[in-house]
């Protein structure tokens, strides 16, 4: 039973360093500032994917409260795939997501899928530079057909009402450990106050 569990984890070591020569590998290929590994039991983190210049420009629109803005970019801002690889890793799929600021969530949907696929087919060896490569060719045949990409349909475009609600919560405790600051008595205004001392 002892030699059974000794070997399970002399494998899972072994592992273990294969897949951080394969994080370390793509940290030569895509440069060391690009490839993040987080502090984790599992290997996991993120990899910064650039793109290529737009052989075209692309118009970018956003709408807010003071009405319709648009800008022109020579070049998309980069996205992130993010890994987690099991312990079984590379003879099970890895965990992987993307995660952009620009992209719709169908598009995020066509390449996650695409990606499970990759991985499927390549059981047992090692994928995430096979995963970056696929990235980059299905953006880059999307972005070909796009003419402009609007803000208002992404994930990350939707997330102000929450940001201003985080920032709202952030200053609420913010005020709540200052000992000169109360909320105005009145029912109507309840705004924060700074008492003064007479």
């Amino acid at each position: 039973m002892f030699d059974m569990f000794k070997d399970s984890f002399n494998m899972s070591c072994d592992t273990r360093e294969e897949q951080l020569a394969e994080v370390e590998a793509l940290k030569s290929v895509y440069d060391e500032s690009r490839v993040v590994i987080d502090d984790d039991p599992l290997v996991c983190g993120r990899i910064s994917i650039e793109m290529e210049p737009l052989s075209k420009p692309l118009t970018v629109v956003a709408n807010t409260e003071q009405g319709r803005h648009s800008a022109e970019l020579s070049t998309l801002p980069p996205l992130n795939l993010v890994f987690r690889l099991p312990l079984e890793y590379p003879v099970v799929s890895p965990e992987l997501s993307i995660e952009c600021e620009w992209m719709d969530d169908s598009l995020i949907s066509v390449i996650e899928n695409r990606l499970a696929d990759v991985c499927k087919e390549n059981l047992g060896m090692s994928v995430l530079y096979f995963c970056c490569e696929t990235v980059i060719e299905i953006v880059q045949g999307a972005v070909r057909e796009l003419t402009e990409i609007c803000l208002d349909s992404v994930p990350y475009g939707k997330k102000h009402e929450g940001y201003e609600r985080y920032e709202r919560i952030l200053l609420d405790r913010a005020l709540d450990q200052m000992a000169d600051v109360v909320p105005c008595p009145r029912k109507t205004c309840q705004n924060p106050v700074l008492v003064s001392e007479r």
